[in-house]
């Protein structure tokens, strides 16, 4: 549908008769009854040959017009007259030649506008200048798909405009509480969560290990480009430690949490260390032991690296895979106590359908 131009202070005389499509524009109007000041012809006004414009007749018979037509610069004139209201029934009057020409907005062309400029399609223009809208826009919530393990390929839903993704890696297994002669085995290393291949990754934390030392480093992340907003390195877990006198309690190290929380806490003497919650990312607790000499508990485990990003433009389809998590380790044979395995992976994706 063409939307016509529109002028400011643009109106002209004409001479011309009866009721034929082609009006003869002469000068523009003049500072005279009923008009207190002066108008510009179209042309000063800006309107270019060819283009569109709402036009309005008062004729010195008492009737009036207004409706389409084009713009001339030959004569000037206003060619393909179209009225859409008259005081003939709607009907195009029967010029007398003495009539008033203004170029004017008018409630159809504004009802139009608002059709073309919102994005509203079946717009039927009626009587009265509304309008009949069938298909409107409407805003939609956005919708959810959690991805809580394995792996398989995400396709997005029809009509999504952006993405929102938050995903962590797997957490690592906490160590197995050891003793002075060792025996106790390390905690497992979560697997990586990736959204994309590479697009978006979130990779696993690091399994405490067994007999001491610093705790396990949480797992990196990163965005590739297209995507923006956060990629956090995962927690590490809390080294083992052990206190008492004649005996010993020794603790394992708590495990690193994440922003879906979960960290497992190191096992008291006698005690096994806590595993992680599911789908956290978190790490697992180190394992305790009870015996009479200096040995820590267990190392607490690392959490996986963590995501919260924005896909503005996303494609069609994604490959994903969860991260599992990170197996616990052994407690060493007598006095040492498992470790707790670690939180598994997550994807959560946050569909928007409007901008």
């Amino acid at each position: 549908m063409t939307i016509a131009v529109l002028a400011d202070r643009a109106g002209m005389s004409s001479a011309t008769t009866g009721t034929g499509s082609t009006i003869t524009l002469e000068a523009a109007l003049g500072a005279v009854a009923p008009n207190v000041c002066s108008f510009q012809d179209f042309g000063t006004a800006g309107i270019t040959n060819g283009q569109v414009v709402s036009y309005l007749i008062f004729d010195s018979n008492g009737n009036f017009e207004y409706g389409h037509a084009t713009f001339s610069t030959s004569g000037p004139s206003l060619t393909g007259r179209t009225p859409l209201g008259s005081s003939n029934a709607g009907a195009a009057i029967s010029l007398s030649g003495n009539q008033q020409v203004f170029l004017t907005a008018l409630a159809e062309d504004i009802v139009t506008n608002i059709v073309a400029g919102t994005g509203l399609s079946g717009g039927t223009l009626q009587n009265g200048g509304t309008v009949a809208i069938t298909n409107p826009v409407v805003a939609t919530a956005p919708t959810h798909t959690i991805l809580t393990a394995g792996s398989g390929t995400y396709t997005t839903p029809a009509g999504v405009k952006w993405l929102r993704v938050r995903m962590v890696g797997g957490g690592g297994g906490g160590a197995g509480g050891s003793t002075t002669s060792g025996g106790a085995t390390n905690g497992g290393t979560g697997g990586n969560t990736t959204f994309g291949s590479s697009f978006l990754a979130a990779n696993g934390g690091a399994g405490g290990a067994a007999g001491g030392g610093m705790g396990a480093i949480g797992g990196t992340a990163s965005l590739a480009s297209g995507a923006t907003g956060i990629a956090l390195q995962g927690g590490s877990g809390a080294p083992g430690s052990y206190t008492g006198a004649s005996t010993y309690y020794n603790l394992g190290g708590n495990g690193a949490s994440t922003p879906f929380g979960g960290g497992g806490c190191g096992g008291y003497a006698g005690q096994v260390g806590q595993a992680a919650i599911t789908n956290s990312g978190a790490g697992g607790g180190g394992g305790g032991t009870t015996n009479a000499s200096s040995a820590p508990g267990g190392i607490g485990a690392g959490a996986g690296g963590f995501i919260d990003a924005i896909i503005a433009s996303p494609l069609s389809s994604y490959g994903y895979a969860v991260g599992a998590s990170g197996s616990a380790g052994t407690g060493a044979p007598g006095s040492g106590y498992n470790g707790g395995s670690g939180g598994s992976g997550i994807i959560i994706i946050e569909e928007h359908y409007n901008y």
